[in-house]
This record gives C-alpha cells, sequence and structure tokens, in this order.
C-alpha cells in the first residue's frame, strides 16, 4: 500500500535498497577474492606441493594432511584427511582417544609423510613436530625431517593451533617425512 500518488517503484525504493546494498557490498568482496593472488595462494601453494609429491617422493608413499582435498585432488599418492571429516569412524574413534590411537591408524594406513601449511619459523613449521611428538612420541619427532616447503604470501584467515590468525603473513606448505614405523 502505497501513499496516493506514490508510484509503485517508489514505493519499493527501500526494499530494493535493503536488497541491492549488501549484495552489492558482497559483489566487491568477491571480485576482490577474484583478483587478490594472496587470496588464492594457499590452494595454490598445496597445489604446487601435491605436483612436486607426485615426482618428488616415492610412490608408495602416504601422504597425511589437513588439506587433503587440494593434496588428494593433485598428488598421485594417497593422502589421508587428518581432519577426519571423510576417513569413517574407525578415524573418529581414534581421534576421541588421541595420541596413540591416532598414531596406530595412521600406521595402518601407512602414513610415511606429513603436509601441512603454517608459519615459518626457524625453517620449520611450528605445529608439526608437536603434533608428531603427541602421537609417536619425541624420539619420532625428533626423527622427523623436512623434505620440501612451498613458501607463499596469505591474506585471509587460518586457524590451527595458535588459534585465530588474520592478515596478510608469510607461510608455507610443509612436507615432512616420518621415521620409518618401526622407528617411531
Amino acid at each position: 500500500d502505497a501513499r496516493r500518488g506514490t508510484t509503485p517503484s517508489r514505493a519499493l525504493l527501500p526494499l530494493r535498497l535493503l536488497v541491492v546494498v549488501p549484495l552489492g557490498a558482497l559483489l566487491v568482496f568477491q571480485i576482490r577474492a577474484l583478483v587478490d593472488p594472496e587470496i588464492r595462494s594457499i590452494q595454490l601453494a598445496n597445489r604446487t606441493a601435491a605436483e612436486w609429491a607426485s615426482t618428488g617422493l616415492p610412490p608408495e608413499a602416504v601422504l597425511a594432511s589437513w588439506d587433503a582435498g587440494v593434496l588428494g585432488y593433485f598428488a598421485e599418492q594417497p593422502v589421508v584427511n587428518l581432519d577426519g571429516v571423510v576417513n569413517g569412524f574407525d578415524w573418529y574413534d581414534a581421534t576421541q582417544e588421541g595420541g596413540a590411537a591416532m598414531a596406530a591408524e595412521l600406521d595402518a594406513a601407512g602414513v610415511t609423510h606429513i603436509v601441512n601449511h603454517g608459519a615459518i619459523v626457524d625453517g620449520e613449521d611450528p605445529d608439526i613436530r608437536p603434533y608428531v611428538e603427541a602421537l609417536w612420541g619425541p624420539d619420532a619427532a625428533e626423527a622427523a625431517r623436512v623434505v620440501e616447503s612451498f613458501p607463499f604470501v596469505y591474506s585471509g584467515t587460518t586457524v590451527g593451533s595458535e588459534g585465530r590468525s588474520a592478515g596478510t603473513r608469510e607461510l608455507a606448505v610443509w612436507i615432512y617425512e616420518l621415521p620409518a614405523p618401526g622407528a617411531r
């Protein structure tokens, strides 16, 4: 219902503004995301790491990663998802038990390498070695070694063991080789 003499188009103007302004802002944000290479850099670095793994690691290598989607798509080796989203109930149960149960599942899957994007601290990812230690112990953490890294600049928000992190910063995708199962 519009006041007498008001056209329907003019009466709907406030409603149109409520719809158009937020959609316009979203469009500007999306265009920025499409043209800003630092927003996509994490996916591109994961792709580069996966492609390198296909030729730089043995064909029998098994990778484990929290970025299993991109790695699994581009790597020729199998990739175990450390997030557990698609691994099944055994992995879920192991994550609920923690440490030794998770290590046993990863050993059963034949995991030989862990791949993750993370900060660059003294030439290493500060999160992978503590993760290996929590699963297999300090000797395995000490024996784990960086095989390759792929630095990139990222602009966005990441979630890790240190909590949320936002802004533009230098990160790398790290490939760590684990000690052989008998040495873990």
